[in-house]
């Protein structure tokens, strides 16, 4: 037992030289990098709803100038007949850019549900795959354990780790 010592030192030396090795294995699998082009999209669907929602709201209040001038000229003198035409004229266009400006709002807002709802499947698929290129190098790591554990209990000496 004298030289417990010297080949405690030794092993460890060459465990670390093989992790070392090792390194490279697991170093490409460390940065998730989540597949090119995933979050432009959802940036830009984001960007559409924020101005489809803004022309919305753009809308609405246009139309309740509209109305309060209406109502502030009624105020002040009795308006003829030609002038609430066009008013009400104006009324219904800006009703209808009103409904147009919502439905593009809503149809937006689903395609951000259903873009999600994308993203959220790329990304466990994403994450499956890579956690299975990480069990298969763990897997391997394993079986050369074994292998290293059987040689060791067969001939009876410390193989120490195997370099591939």
């Amino acid at each position: 037992m004298g030289d417990r010592g010297y080949y405690q030192h030794h092993y460890l030396q060459r465990a670390r030289e093989q992790a070392r090795y090792d390194l490279p294995t697991f170093h490409h699998l460390s940065p998730i990098t989540p597949p090119p082009g995933l979050f432009t999209e959802i940036e830009k669907a984001e960007e559409g709803t924020k101005t489809a929602r803004e022309k919305y709201f753009h809308c609405i209040n246009k139309a309740e100038e509209d109305l309060m001038k209406y109502l502030k000229s009624r105020c002040v003198l009795p308006v003829p007949m030609g002038r609430l035409g066009s008013f009400w004229e104006a009324a219904e266009r800006s009703r209808k850019e009103a409904r147009k400006a919502r439905e593009d709002y809503y149809r937006l807002c689903k395609n951000g549900e259903e873009m999600r709802e994308k993203l959220q499947k790329d990304m466990l698929g994403f994450l499956v795959k890579e956690l299975n290129s990480l069990s298969a190098v763990v897997g391997r790591l394993q079986d050369e354990s074994m292998v290293r554990r059987i040689r060791e209990e067969y001939t009876r000496e410390n193989v120490g780790l195997v370099r591939r």
